[in-house]
């Protein structure tokens, strides 16, 4: 999905575990905002917020997963400004049969 982080691989070749992702040369959306506010650019707030709920619905509705850790820190933002979910650590997954909440990462 668009809004979520893309995983390229991982590695357990080093003293702990590597997941590598897509590089996010914005940084998360609190430095994207200090960086946009530095420079003088416009910052669209709602393209943010139209990112972060959409990458959310895509995890409920279609992967099940409660993502669990929602916050700035944990979206990045692409150099073109698109800003995807990161940071699984804490999710679950929604069970089978919908009547509970069972961990995922």
């Amino acid at each position: 999905h668009a809004n979520i982080v893309s995983l390229i691989g991982a590695s357990w070749d080093a003293p702990e575990p590597l997941i590598i992702s897509k590089y996010m040369p914005y940084g998360n959306v609190m430095e994207y905002i200090d960086y946009c506010k530095s420079n003088g650019q416009r910052i669209d707030k709602l393209k943010i917020l139209h990112a972060i709920a959409a990458g959310m619905h895509y995890l409920h509705e279609y992967r099940n997963i409660v993502h669990a850790d929602l916050k700035p820190e944990n979206a990045l933002v692409d150099a073109d400004g698109t800003t995807c979910l990161t940071d699984f650590g804490f999710s679950k997954t929604l069970g089978r049969d919908a009547q509970g909440i069972s961990d995922h990462g």
